[in-house]
C-alpha cells in the first residue's frame, strides 16, 4: 500500500509539473502573438515617416525624429528598419541614417548597455553601436576588446571597432590586439577591415615592413583589392620570402598591381619553384597578351600542375586566338 500511495503522489507532482509548463508556454506564445501584433501595428503608425526617412536620404538638410513621445516597442520597430537600412547602403545616405539615429538617443542606449554585467548584452550593443558606425564609442568598445579572450566575441568587437574607428591609430590598436594572439586569421582580418571608413593605406605599408607574418599577412590581403596602391618596392622584396605563403600573396597582388613586373619577371615566374606563382604569372601572360609570352607558355602549358596548364592553355588561346587540339588534351 505504501508503495502504491507513492507512485500516486509522484504522479500527481508530474501531472502539477507538466500542467505549469504547458500553462507556461501557451501564456509565452499569446505573449508573441501579441508582441507580433503590436509590431505590426507600429509599423503601419510609422511607414509614413520610414517613408519621409528614404525620401530625403540625398536631402542634405538633416533628417527630423519621429514627431512626439514613442514607447519603447515604437522605437524598436524604428531602429529595426533603420538598422537594416544601414547594413544594404554606403557612402552619405548611411552617414545621414546614422546621424539620425544619435539624434534619435539610440546611440546613447547601446552606449549605456556596454556598462551591463552580462557579457551578452555588451556584446550585442557593441555590435549594434557598429551598425551605427559611432565614434563616440570607439574607446568603450577597445576596452571591451582587450579584455576579451581570443574566439568568435573577439571578431565581433574588431567588426564594431573598424566600423567605429576615428583615426589610423584605432585601426593600429585593434589589429595588434588580435594579432598578439598568434592566431591564423589574416583573412578574417582582412574581411574586417574592408568595414573601415577611413583611408589606412599609410598602414598597409607599414605593415608590409612588419616582421610579423601576421601584419604582412594581413597587408597582402588587403592589398588585392587596391591596385592603385604604389606599394611595388615592398612586394619586390616580399615576393623572395622564404615563407612560401607569403611570396605567394605577393606575387599575386604584384601582378594584379596598375604598374604590374615586366615580361622579363613575369617569364621568371613562369619558372618559378612554387607552381602557385607560375600559375599566377601564366594567367597575367594572358592578360597582357604579348607575344613575348608564347615560348615560355608552351613550357609551361606541360607542368605537373593542372593549374599552371589550365591558365597556361588560357593565355596561349588569348594569345594566339586559337586553341589547337594538343591543348586540349595537356590541360585534362
Amino acid at each position: 500500500m505504501g508503495n502504491i500511495a507513492a507512485i500516486v503522489h509522484i504522479t500527481k507532482i508530474l501531472s502539477i509539473f507538466i500542467l505549469c509548463v504547458a500553462g507556461g508556454l501557451i501564456i509565452l506564445k499569446l505573449r508573441n502573438l501579441r508582441l507580433e501584433k503590436l509590431v505590426l501595428q507600429y509599423s503601419l503608425k510609422h511607414q509614413e515617416y520610414l517613408d519621409y526617412v528614404a525620401a530625403n536620404l540625398d536631402d542634405p538638410l538633416p533628417l527630423n525624429p519621429p514627431y512626439g513621445t514613442l514607447r519603447p516597442l515604437e522605437r524598436k520597430v524604428i531602429r529595426q528598419k533603420l538598422f537594416a537600412w544601414m547594413r544594404q547602403i554606403r557612402g552619405e545616405q548611411r552617414t545621414r541614417i546614422a546621424e539620425l539615429c544619435q539624434q534619435m538617443g539610440f546611440v546613447e542606449e547601446e552606449k549605456a548597455r556596454l556598462n551591463s554585467r552580462f557579457r551578452f548584452i555588451q556584446v550585442d550593443a557593441a555590435h549594434n553601436l557598429g551598425i551605427m558606425r559611432s565614434k563616440d564609442a570607439c574607446q568603450l568598445l577597445l576596452d571591451l576588446q582587450a579584455d576579451e579572450t581570443f574566439g568568435a566575441t573577439l571578431f565581433i568587437l574588431t567588426r564594431a571597432i573598424a566600423r567605429c574607428a576615428r583615426n589610423i591609430d584605432d585601426i593600429r590598436h585593434m589589429v595588434q590586439i588580435v594579432v598578439e594572439y598568434r592566431k591564423a586569421c589574416a583573412e578574417l582580418m582582412a574581411d574586417i577591415l574592408v568595414e573601415v571608413n577611413i583611408d589606412y593605406s599609410v598602414l598597409l605599408r607599414e605593415w608590409l615592413q612588419s616582421d610579423e607574418a601576421d601584419h604582412v599577412h594581413i597587408a597582402l590581403l588587403c592589398l588585392q583589392g587596391q591596385p592603385k596602391l604604389n606599394v611595388e618596392e615592398h612586394l619586390v622584396k616580399l615576393s623572395q620570402s622564404n615563407q612560401k605563403e607569403i611570396r605567394v600573396q605577393a606575387v599575386k597582388v604584384w601582378l594584379g598591381q596598375s604598374s604590374p613586373p615586366t615580361p622579363a619577371t613575369i617569364i621568371e615566374f613562369l619558372g618559378h619553384s612554387d607552381w602557385e606563382i607560375r600559375a599566377q604569372a601564366a594567367k597575367a601572360a594572358g592578360t597582357s597578351g604579348s607575344s613575348l609570352f608564347l615560348e615560355p607558355l608552351r613550357n609551361t602549358v606541360l607542368d605537373n600542375f593542372w593549374w599552371v596548364r589550365y591558365y597556361s592553355a588560357r593565355s596561349l588561346m588569348r594569345i594566339e586566338g586559337s586553341m589547337p587540339q594538343p591543348l586540349h588534351e595537356v590541360i585534362i
